[in-house]
């Protein structure tokens, strides 16, 4: 299981999209705030998943089964 494919929109694309000049209009204000919503949730949930099997492999003493032996 990656984490790190949890996490689809880069700080730096979400930058860019919101840093271009666009007319302020309603729908653009109202599509920009979805946009930056779906981008801190998408980061809060792999930041959770990180966490969280953190706390898995804590708990567990860090030790996983070697195959290789």
């Amino acid at each position: 299981m990656s984490v790190a494919c949890l996490l689809v929109i880069t700080y730096s694309d979400a930058k860019m999209m919101f840093s271009s000049p666009i007319p302020a209009t309603a729908a653009n204000l109202i599509k920009t705030s979805q946009l930056r919503r779906r981008y801190y949730s998408a980061q809060v949930y792999a930041q959770t998943q990180v966490h969280s099997q953190f706390l898995s492999l804590s708990h567990s003493g860090g030790t996983t089964a070697r195959h290789d032996q």
